[in-house]
């Protein structure tokens, strides 16, 4: 788990996932289409990141 100031920060989140050479992630739809938005936007993706898992909502399909 992590705190609630990272969790609510895209960027920083992006940037923890890779520090941490985080390889697996699960979170709701709705901070997956928030986090993806950032990794688009700034194009910075985690190489570390192999595997998303979501759930707790339906899932869209968008862009990013």
């Amino acid at each position: 788990m992590i705190e609630d100031d990272l969790r609510l920060d895209p960027q920083n989140l992006l940037s923890f996932i890779q520090e941490q050479n985080i390889n697996r992630i699960f979170l709701p739809f709705v901070a997956l289409q928030f986090l993806t938005e950032t990794a688009d936007a700034t194009k910075y993706y985690p190489a570390s990141l192999e595997e998303v898992m979501t759930a707790g909502e339906q899932l869209k399909i968008t862009p990013q």
